[in-house]
């Protein structure tokens, strides 16, 4: 066999495994994002939060990570503060609960157990607050929304 016929022989089973790998991450990626319980838990918390913020183009902005790639479309809206969208938020709250406790601890390193614990614990805080959603002033002089504009 030629030089050249073992180099482009090569080359063809290279690219055929760059390419099996490539379509092996992309499918560990499509089902971390899908799954209802991810392989690991911090891709679980981690999507949930990307989610959250998706829906939020003023947090998208105050993290300012799109902008570095050029995505600056989100700039321009504001954050939906209807009533709708806030009940649609303390609704997710029980979900994001239950895919946090199908982790078991002991499947858990201790970081993980921390950040389990952690999320339950703001997740409580948001609970018990759902009672007390309308008994604010969210336009006051000192801590109003008008304050996150400028």
């Amino acid at each position: 066999m030629k030089p050249a016929k073992r180099i482009l022989k090569l080359f063809k089973w290279a690219c055929m495994l760059a390419l099996f790998l490539v379509l092996l991450a992309g499918a560990f990626v499509f089902h971390e994002w899908h799954a209802d319980k991810p392989f690991v838990f911090r891709h679980y918390v981690d999507r949930e939060l990307i989610k959250l913020a998706l829906d939020q183009p003023e947090t998208l902005t105050s993290l300012g990570v799109l902008e570095q790639i050029g995505i600056k479309g989100h700039n321009a809206r504001l954050d939906d503060e209807s009533i709708e969208k806030e009940t649609e938020l303390y609704a997710r709250i029980p979900e994001f609960r239950a895919g946090i406790e199908q982790y078991a601890d002991d499947e858990l390193d201790q970081h993980e157990q921390m950040t389990k614990q952690i999320c339950l614990y703001l997740l409580d805080i948001a609970e018990q607050g759902e009672e007390f959603r309308f008994h604010n002033y969210p336009a006051n002089q000192l801590f109003g929304f008008q304050n996150g504009y400028p």
